[in-house]
Parts: C-alpha cells; sequence; structure tokens
C-alpha cells in the first residue's frame, strides 16, 4: 500500500559498521552502498558474457564506464548492523536466545526496513515457532510489533543518490533502502552508432547473519540478468508501453501518451486517479504527481496534515521495463512527514524514501496491443 508516512515521535537512526567511505570516483558513497554496489556487480568482474540475449556491445561500453570510475572492481566494505539483534531480541522478550535465531531477526530487518507490516507479524510468530514457545496473537502481537518498530526506528530509510557524470557518460548510484533495491545506471551519449544507450545493474538488498553468527550484515542480491538498450531498441519498446497494468497490490494502472511523453494513472478506489506525468528515456520511466489538492492525498491522514503538505510534496515513480514490455519494475516515492500529536502542526518534512513498485501485465495482452 502506497501511503504518505505520518510520525509524530522522534525517529531512531540505522547505524552501520562503517560510517562511511570515499567514492573511487571521488565522490561521496556511503560504506553501505560501496559494499552493496559490489555484489550487484559481482556477476560482471570476471569478462565472462553472462547474458547473450542483452545487447553486448551497450553491455561491454557500460562495464568499461564503470571500471573506469573505479566501481567495478572496488574493494567491499563491511556491512554490519549494529546493535539490532539485541534491541529487536529485546522487544521480542528474547533474553539470550535472540542470537539463536540471528537468521529470522535479519527476515525480520528486511520486512521492517519495507514497511511490510503483514511480513513484520508473520516473522514474529517465526521467530517464536523456532524456539519453541507458542506465537504470540491479538493484542500481544499488536504490543511486540510496536516495540519492534520503535526498536528499528519508525522513519522510513531515505534513498542515497549518487551522479557520476562525464563527457561520454553518466552514472547513477542509487541505494532505495526502504524499497530494498541497489543500481547502478550507466547512460552514455556515444553508444553503438554514435546514438545514445543505456545500461541498468540492479539488485535486491537483503539481510543475514554476519559470520560471526552474532550480529546482522546487508548484502546485495544480483538481479538475473541486466538491462541494455540502444536508442533503437528502447523506441521498440516504447512502442508496446501504452495500455492498462497491474501492480502488486493489485491495484490498477493505465499508461498513455506518445514517443518520450508518458503520462501513468493510478487508479483509487474512493477517489479520481492519480496522475503521473512522466518521461521515457532508453526504457527509463521517470514521473512525479505533485500534491496541488487535499484530494490528492489519501484520506488516511488528518485533513488539517494534508491541507498544510498541499504544493509542498509530491509523489514520484521510477520504472525499468523489461524486453517483453510486459514487466515494469522500479520504485514508488513519497515523503515522511513529522507533526504535533496535539497541534497537527508539520514541523518538518523530510527527504523522500521509496517504496518497491512492480507493475505487470500478461504476455496476451502485450501482444494484442497495435
Amino acid at each position: 500500500m502506497r501511503t504518505t508516512v505520518i510520525v509524530a515521535s522522534l525517529a531512531l537512526s540505522l547505524a552501520f559498521g562503517a560510517a562511511s567511505a570515499q567514492a573511487p570516483a571521488g565522490r561521496d558513497l556511503s560504506a553501505e552502498t560501496m559494499a552493496l554496489l559490489t555484489d550487484t556487480l559481482a556477476p560482471y568482474r570476471t569478462g565472462a558474457t553472462p547474458h547473450p540475449a542483452v545487447d553486448q556491445e551497450v553491455l561491454g561500453r557500460a562495464l568499461e564506464a564503470l571500471r573506469r570510475e573505479r566501481l567495478l572492481d572496488a574493494a567491499r566494505p563491511p556491512t554490519t548492523v549494529t546493535g539490532h539483534v539485541e534491541r529487536y531480541g529485546t522487544a521480542l522478550m528474547l533474553g539470550s536466545r535472540a542470537t539463536q535465531v540471528t537468521r529470522e531477526l535479519a527476515a525480520l530487518h528486511e520486512s521492517l526496513m519495507r514497511g511490510d507490516a503483514g511480513s513484520v507479524r508473520d516473522g514474529i510468530r517465526s521467530v517464536y515457532a523456532r524456539i519453541g514457545r507458542a506465537p504470540p496473537e491479538g493484542a500481544a502481537l499488536d504490543r511486540m510489533y510496536e516495540q519492534l518498530r520503535e526498536a528499528h526506528g519508525r522513519e522510513p530509510a531515505p534513498t542515497e543518490r549518487v551522479e557520476i557524470v562525464r563527457p561520454d557518460y553518466t552514472i547513477l548510484v542509487e541505494t532505495a533502502r526502504a524499497a530494498g533495491r541497489v543500481s547502478a545506471d550507466v547512460t552514455m551519449r556515444d553508444g553503438p552508432g554514435g546514438r545514445p544507450a543505456r545500461a541498468q545493474f540492479s539488485g535486491d538488498i537483503v539481510t543475514r547473519p554476519d559470520p560471526s553468527g552474532r550480529a546482522l550484515e546487508t548484502a546485495g542480491r544480483p538481479d538475473p540478468r541486466p538491462i541494455a538498450l540502444s536508442e533503437a531498441g528502447a523506441a521498440a519498446l516504447r512502442a508496446g508501453l501504452n495500455g492498462r497494468w497491474t501492480d502488486q497490490d493489485g491495484q490498477v494502472w493505465e499508461i498513455a501518451g506518445t514517443g518520450e511523453t508518458m503520462t501513468l494513472d493510478e487508479e483509487r478506489a474512493a477517489a479520481a486517479p492519480r496522475r503521473y506525468v512522466a518521461a521515457f528515456r532508453l526504457g527509463r520511466i521517470a514521473g512525479e504527481s505533485k500534491v496541488t489538492a487535499v484530494g490528492d492525498m489519501d484520506d488516511d491522514l488528518p485533513l488539517r496534515v494534508r491541507e498544510q503538505l498541499v504544493g509542498r510534496v509530491a509523489f514520484g515513480l521510477t520504472l525499468v521495463a523489461d524486453a517483453a514490455a510486459t514487466r515494469l519494475d522500479g520504485v514508488w516515492s513519497s515523503q515522511h512527514v513529522t507533526y504535533s500529536g496535539v497541534t497537527l502542526e508539520v514541523s518538518r518534512i523530510h527527504d523522500p524514501f521509496e517504496r518497491r513498485l512492480v507493475l505487470t501485465r500478461s504476455v496476451l495482452h502485450r501482444a494484442a496491443l497495435p
């Protein structure tokens, strides 16, 4: 479910074992992002050709750009998530047994990062089943869920972005922690045939027990294949994207437009569709829906809060199309807001955070398009 996230209390921060690292290209990348990027690019460091169906010339040029910036072969920093086993253990009343269930706590960490309430509750049950206790239900489960959110930190983790701009290419590194995704996007101004081209290397952010088995660490799990598109390939792909799509929550979306101009209408049960005005460039869709009226937001927020947000916030999305034009994978963004629980006055609008967004449709639907 996509909604503006509101809290009225101070959020805790997530602390990693290494606070930051200097990117090889002279940009500031956190140690976590460097590690996740290293993991995500691992299949491409051998020089092999693991994806013969992908445009090899585009792929090769993108990898060369990453290598020139010393991102392809960078050493991996540690990514220990400090203190979370102890805090989660306290929230779940595990005592000294917390280190016996680090695998289950790792899954809980992923669910808490994504803001997936159902998975968090299932994770609590899994922890208790693992240690042979009857799982909590009802009010006891609700209490543990809230205690876990407090231990983890209620504020969604912001997205980290670093852009490296060169005369012949641009590299955009994104770590969307709340969406559980990491990517390196390489846009080339002079690709095959002297025309623009783009490649993207993406992966999931996962949590696992660290080598000691007593703490947690994050890692990147690469997608099965990268995206590699020439300008001609992207134009052919764009021709098949208009039509109806369904997201992972069953919500219907309608895509329309021509060329680089695109609109995405998100249907809403009790309100008019939310329209995103977007641009399609080399297989990547980037769009925004500005909040210009109270009705642009869902009514799960107090009216007084929504009134203060009009003209100050926006919803966004970034999606990447697969080669068959049957799946758009990416993120949806919103902003975390802090307001007084007494006066309802907004005191802070935080940096955007992102949630996973995946739109799909059947091959038959795709084939039926003109």
